[in-house]
């Protein structure tokens, strides 16, 4: 039997709503306990950024869980349908982000500094950093990964070793938007322009930190970590079949104004390409128990996760 154990992180009083979710695993494994952390033993050096304390929670329970993986989950997403995890030949299974973003395409672009600066605190040859393609727009990037659902093998040390990679280049002020000046809605809310210098700075110090080792990364299929806000970009594929059922979404800021909010709750009372009927219907349920909050109650189902 599986064990697990689940610790939500919560450093906003604005994540309140999140103490609503309710794992259950009843279909895969023991629940060993439950908590959860407020992010106070973690010292982030900007604290307005969530994705600082993720990083650092994620460095802290790769050492003291007892489980031979971890899996690092951000608030916002839901699992519709049971999904395998499973590592095939690496340490670490992550999938490729959804647009450009802070991602470099390489020589010319303004954002490879950023990334040549990184390769160089983790000392990884900017050379051997491999190409994939982002989700959505289709482009052509230097390894990047959604730092959203991740997951890797404790023993690689994966997650501390970006924590360390974050930290210097934080110390060393190399920040991937380092002139940000306005506000950045994200998944967990509107974050201020200091800690949008720093957006997408977490994952891609995951990202490099992952091809430290040489069993590289195994880039997951949509099913996981579906970005539900581009929903619009996949119906064709999703109707054609060319793309699976999914089991697992990311909704990202879908929740935070009433038009988009209701134009969710509307989408949902039709059949979906992509999403089961039973998972639809489900997940309708959860959207009527709230009022305009981003998190959905059961936004870490992880009743529908089943590990292999």
């Amino acid at each position: 039997m599986l064990v697990f154990c689940v610790v939500g992180v919560l450093p906003f009083e604005s994540l309140a709503s999140a103490q609503k979710m309710v794992p259950r695993f009843d279909d895969v494994g023991k629940m060993s306990g439950v908590s959860r952390d407020r992010g106070s033993k973690f010292d982030s050096p900007i604290p307005a950024s969530g994705s600082s304390y993720r990083t650092l929670a994620a460095a802290y329970y790769e050492t003291v869980c007892k489980t031979k993986q971890l899996l690092l989950l951000d608030i916002d997403t839901v699992f519709l349908d049971p999904l395998p995890i499973r590592f095939f030949n690496t340490d670490v299974a992550m999938r490729p982000v959804d647009i450009l973003g802070i991602s470099t395409c390489g020589a010319g672009d303004e954002r490879d500094n950023y990334c040549q600066a990184l390769c160089r605190i983790a000392q990884v040859k900017y050379e051997s950093l491999p190409w994939t393609d982002t989700t959505v727009d289709a482009q052509r990037i230097k390894a990047h990964y959604s730092g959203g659902f991740a997951l890797s093998r404790t023993k690689a040390g994966v997650f501390s070793t970006a924590a360390e990679i974050f930290l210097r280049s934080f110390s060393e002020n190399i920040r991937p938007i380092p002139f940000s000046s306005t506000e950045m809605l994200t998944g967990a809310g509107w974050v201020s322009a200091e800690a949008g210098k720093v957006w997408g700075s977490a994952q891609a110090a995951l990202s490099v930190a992952a091809w430290s080792y040489s069993t590289g990364v195994t880039e997951l299929p949509m099913p996981y970590n579906f970005p539900f806000h581009h929903l619009d970009s996949f119906r064709p594929a999703l109707r054609t079949g060319r793309l699976p059922t999914l089991g697992h979404i990311h909704y990202h800021h879908l929740f935070f104004h009433d038009d988009e909010f209701n134009r969710v709750r509307e989408l949902l009372g039709t059949a979906i390409p992509g999403i089961s009927e039973g998972s639809r219907i489900w997940l309708k349920e959860q959207i009527e128990e709230i009022s305009g909050s981003f998190t959905l109650p059961s936004a870490l189902s992880l009743r529908k996760l089943a590990v292999c």
